[in-house]
């Protein structure tokens, strides 16, 4: 039986390399509704939790089997679709059972892909720069042990198993309508179970001789991955705006930009360019049009005002770096703009008016 556990252990933990594990991303997610203020939304959040929870899982679950849905499950390119597929459905009728299932759901998705964003750029490649050497072994990697320190520190997070409730229907529709070649409704069957899976045995993994060890692979990840940027309440605050955006969306309403920048405006930023806190990080509160990013996201040394050279890094979802050419002056004071020429997903201007904030240059350590 020990062997058969392990086993599937192992298979569990073998994908999502370089991403938040299950358990965290199930403990962001809950974060991310902490922080929800519309009360007709943290209503609906409230009533159909399995929903987001398995939502929040899925992505992952297609990894381990090499299935085509895994990836393109991360990101706009699948969440807009999906938006699509709600909104046609549901007709404005919003409040039925079905439907408010159905946006929790797409809501978990959504966290998925932004939170495997937010991790990865500003809190797993900092541990990579800051850390020992990683472990090459899947039960002492970064990926797998994030989740284990969460097991611990969440108290193994019961309340946050998933279940098997996905509108699994609906989403091979949505790949249906996207054109997803090799995409079938076993696939995304098989990817559930497999994600309830892992969210069961992970949490049977840790104990605290397990937690003393862990805790001393990756000392910098260990201490910050809660509180620091890219790490649970950073990126629950931040997925809550997000949240709100397709929310009001749904109802037909524009919301007004509130997006989630790193440095904070008058914060610290770190003088090594190498450093993913030596850049500065736009959070977008709404799916971008990579297009209008290029031009549109500069930075400027205050003292000589002029731009600084560096390049604009945009991936596939929603959070875009920009990254100096050289090393930053220590104690120099930089401002960050990002312009009205940014556009949301469906071409509409992002800001109202350019956004811009100041951050200073420090070299302390970590």
């Amino acid at each position: 039986m020990k062997r058969i556990f392990m086993g599937l252990l192992l298979s569990v933990l073998s994908f999502g390399a370089n991403a938040a594990g299950n358990i965290t991303h199930a403990i962001m997610t809950d974060e991310a509704r902490k922080n929800v203020v519309l009360e007709d939304l943290i209503s609906l959040l409230d009533g159909h939790k399995q929903y987001w929870l398995i939502g929040s899982a899925l992505p992952d679950g297609g990894y381990i089997h090499n299935y085509s849905y895994a990836e393109p499950a991360h990101w706009p390119a699948f969440h807009v679709p999906y938006f699509k597929h709600i909104n046609a459905l549901c007709q404005g009728q919003l409040e039925t059972t079905r439907c408010e299932q159905l946006i929790a759901h797409f809501l978990g998705m959504v966290a998925h892909g932004f939170e495997d964003e937010s991790y990865d750029i500003l809190m797993n490649d900092r541990s990579e720069l800051v850390d020992p050497p990683e472990v090459h072994s899947l039960l002492e990697g970064r990926d797998t042990m994030i989740d284990k320190y969460s097991v611990w520190d969440y108290n193994r997070a019961f309340h946050l198993m998933p279940s098997a409730v996905s509108p699994l229907d609906d989403v091979f529709q949505v790949f249906g309508a996207m054109r997803t070649r090799n995409v079938e409704l076993s696939h995304l069957q098989i990817g559930e179970a497999t994600m309830i899976s892992a969210a069961s045995l992970q949490r049977n993994i840790v104990d605290f001789f397990t937690n003393y060890v862990d805790s001393q692979k990756y000392p910098w990840l260990r201490k910050s991955y809660i509180t620091e940027a890219g790490g649970v309440e950073f990126t629950g605050r931040a997925l809550a705006n997000l949240w709100e955006f397709y929310w009001e969306k749904f109802h037909g309403r524009i919301k007004a930009a509130d997006v989630t920048v790193y440095p904070p405006d008058d914060g610290l930023i770190k003088s090594n360019r190498y450093d993913p806190w030596g850049r500065l990080t736009f959070l977008s509160d709404r799916p971008l049009q990579s297009s209008s990013l290029w031009s549109n996201f500069y930075l400027e040394d205050v003292s000589r005002n002029q731009k600084v050279s560096g390049s604009v890094r945009v991936r596939n979802g929603y959070v875009v770096t920009f990254n100096p050419r050289v090393s930053l002056v220590v104690g120099q004071r930089y401002r960050a703009t990002l312009t009205t020429g940014i556009k949301d997903y469906w071409g509409n201007p992002v800001f109202s008016e350019n956004f811009q904030w100041e951050v200073v240059v420090s070299d302390a350590e970590n």
